[in-house]
């Protein structure tokens, strides 16, 4: 009998979660942002309230840490160089070299703490790919928790294969994100104010790619291609920005920055079925018992 309370109590609140952001398919710009950005914390919540989720958790939120601490060593002890090599640090010929020396030291920490955040970006980019069958996993276990049905197009490939698909579809995401990247490298020429432009628009970039890369299992189940999730991101920015800039921010917060990757597969669930629900959905295979 308690089983089955629980069952019902999770349902209630997993159709809750749903519903919450299907209702911001009209919305202006700030309700839709807003809700984008607080869906991580209700995915948080959501998430501690489901026991049977937490095992599925835990890959994702192991390889998120490791990551995370491999990848911010290497951009913040990076810093220096790439700056040296760029503007080499002024030597201190006569009194006035002080305040150059002082402008280097500035463009020095904007560079690190600039490189700090791109590293939060990078690791859930970067998890997405080293995590996805996890995710992809994570993913099926939240949908229908959230639905009370797993929907596949697939529906008849086996483990190996929808394993494969998830991994070289966030390998495609990850590669559109570094190019974008790649784009906006040269600002890193223009002296002082270069990098500070490129974090900007990095971060940016980044988030809406994090909304991208999220919602993706759920939106390859429906059979949408890369271009297809590109395009109804982008119709729903505000949403999918606000989305983006949540799970990244959770990386700031102590203890719960491990398990910003798993709440961020919730967080994605819930976009992707919002989206799918808005649009007209291809011909899709139920499985319940997922």
């Amino acid at each position: 009998m308690a089983s089955k309370e629980n069952e019902d109590s999770s349902n209630v609140e997993g159709h809750r979660l749903l519903e919450g952001i299907c209702e911001l398919e009209k919305a202006g710009i700030r309700r839709q942002f807003f809700g984008g950005l607080f869906l991580s914390v209700r995915s948080a919540k959501f998430l501690a309230t489901q026991p049977s989720l937490w095992p599925a958790a835990i890959m994702p939120a192991v390889l998120n840490l490791v990551i995370f601490v491999a990848v911010a060593v290497l951009l913040v002890f990076s810093a220096g160089n790439l700056l040296g090599w760029i503007w080499a640090r002024p030597e201190l010929a006569a009194w006035y070299h002080v305040v150059l020396i002082g402008i280097w030291y500035v463009v020095l920490t904007v560079l690190t703490v600039g490189s700090l955040v791109v590293a939060y970006y990078t690791v859930l980019l970067v998890a997405g790919v080293v995590a996805s069958p996890f995710h992809d996993f994570l993913s099926r276990r939240s949908e229908k928790k959230l639905t009370g049905g797993v929907v596949d197009v697939g529906g008849q490939e086996s483990k190996t294969a929808s394993a494969f698909r998830s991994t070289a579809s966030s390998l495609g995401r990850l590669a559109t994100y570094l190019g974008c990247l790649a784009v906006l490298l040269p600002l890193h020429l223009i002296p002082g104010f270069g990098s500070a432009i490129f974090t900007g628009l990095a971060a940016c970039i980044s988030a809406i790619f994090l909304s991208v890369e999220y919602s993706g299992d759920t939106l390859d189940r429906y059979g949408f291609g890369l271009r297809d999730k590109l395009r109804r991101i982008r119709q729903r920015l505000p949403l999918a920005a606000g989305f983006g800039a949540g799970a990244s921010l959770l990386l700031f917060i102590p203890v719960v920055n491990v398990l910003t990757a798993p709440i961020a597969v919730i967080g994605g669930t819930v976009l992707g079925l919002a989206i799918r629900r808005w649009e007209t959905p291809p011909a899709v295979v139920e499985q319940g018992d997922q």
